[in-house]
C-alpha cells in the first residue's frame, strides 16, 4: 500500500474524522431518525442547527436546516454514505436486531466486503449509511488482505441476507 512520504514536506495527518455535518429541509425528522439510528442525544439544538453525541466527542454528527429543493441525481457528485463502525460481529448484529424491532428500521442492502461485512439504510433525506464490522483489527493485516488475490476477486463483494447472518451469529460463528 501506498503511504505518504516521511520528509519533512509531508502534510501532517488529522488524527481522526471529528463531525459530519448534513444540510437538510427536515431537521425534526432528521433528528429523530438519528437519535434513535444511533442512540444520540442532542446536547445542541436550534431552529438553524442541531449537534448529535452517540460517542466521546461532544458531536460527531450535525444537522443544518436548509429550505427543501429538488433531489440530485443519482450519479451526481456529492456525499455517496456516511460508514459508522462496531467493535465485533455479533455487536453490528444486535445492532441491526434492535432498528428492526424498535421501529422497523431495515437495511435495503447487507454486503460481505472481505474487508468489512456492511449493513447499508438510509436516512429520511435518502442519504446512504453503512454500518460495518471490521474483519482486521490491525492495518497491516488489512493492508495484506487489500493487496491479495482473494480481495481482487471478490470485487464489490457478495451480498448476504442479514437474517441468515443473524442466525449465525447467534449459533456462535
Amino acid at each position: 500500500m501506498a503511504h505518504p512520504p516521511s520528509s519533512p514536506a509531508a502534510i501532517l495527518r488529522p488524527s481522526n474524522l471529528a463531525v459530519v455535518v448534513l444540510r437538510t429541509p427536515n431537521m425534526q425528522k432528521m433528528l429523530d431518525f438519528y437519535s434513535n439510528f444511533l442512540g444520540a442525544s442532542i446536547p445542541f439544538q436550534n431552529e438553524h442547527y442541531a449537534c448529535l453525541r452517540f460517542d466521546s466527542l461532544h458531536h460527531r454528527l450535525a444537522l443544518i436546516a436548509v429550505p427543501p429543493t429538488s433531489t440530485p441525481a443519482e450519479n451526481s457528485t456529492g456525499l455517496h454514505h456516511i460508514g459508522f463502525s462496531y467493535p465485533s460481529l455479533s455487536a453490528l448484529m444486535a445492532a441491526y436486531r434492535h432498528r428492526k424491532e424498535h421501529g422497523g428500521v431495515l437495511p435495503f442492502k447487507c454486503v460481505d466486503h472481505g474487508l468489512v461485512v456492511s449493513l447499508y439504510y438510509c436516512d429520511p433525506d435518502a442519504n446512504e449509511l453503512e454500518m460495518q464490522w471490521g474483519r482486521f483489527a490491525d492495518v497491516e493485516e488489512a493492508d495484506r488482505y487489500l493487496m491479495s488475490e482473494e480481495f481482487a476477486k471478490m470485487g464489490m463483494g457478495r451480498e448476504l441476507d442479514p437474517e441468515e447472518l443473524l442466525a449465525e451469529v447467534k449459533g456462535g460463528i
